[in-house]
């Protein structure tokens, strides 16, 4: 909280709340690496409100112990010792860097857009995954409500989640 307020106030016209709203009327904030957005009003009494959005994570790998969680642009946006947002841990990949606020990257390059298209896919159809595995030649392992279901080597998996949201919806498995 206290960070962010430094942020966005952090200039010399701070203490004068007219300046404030006349320069947050023609200029955003740029947002810090863990956050969407932040939006800052100054109402006619004087009291400025700060709102900051955090980034929704969207998947998380593990490294060391910890889940680290990434956003819809693979920036590491969080860690956790537990998984507690219940999202698919990537598994079976060695990564060459993983650093907070930033991208992650994998060993293959490619493979980020296959992590990523297949994250994607998963919220599209409203697939809950438990674990994407990625074995020795890249193929991907999905982990769905106890089910294991072999996804191949491909670079896109749009069709295939959607056969498996409709097994799912069946209650086949």
């Amino acid at each position: 909280e206290e960070e962010i307020r430094d942020y966005t106030l952090d200039k010399w016209y701070e203490n004068y709340w007219i300046l404030v709203k006349w320069y947050y009327k023609y200029k955003k904030v740029e947002p810090l690496p863990y956050l969407e957005k932040i939006t800052v009003d100054v109402a006619e009494d004087g009291i400025i409100e700060i709102s900051a959005y955090e980034k929704m994570p969207i998947g998380c790998i593990m490294e060391m112990g910890y889940y680290l969680y990434f956003d819809a642009d693979g920036v590491i946006v969080s860690t956790k010792m537990e998984n507690v947002e219940k999202l698919p841990v990537i598994t079976g990949l060695k990564y060459t860097s993983v650093k907070l606020y930033e991208p992650f990257q994998t060993q293959k390059s490619n493979l980020f857009r296959v992590v990523m298209n297949i994250v994607m896919q998963l919220q599209k159809y409203e697939v809950t995954a438990e674990e994407i595995h990625f074995g020795q030649e890249d193929e991907v392992y999905l982990l769905c409500d106890g089910n294991r279901f072999d996804l191949g080597t491909r670079d896109a998996y749009d069709v295939q989640i959607g056969m498996i949201k409709g097994i799912l919806d069946q209650g086949g498995g």
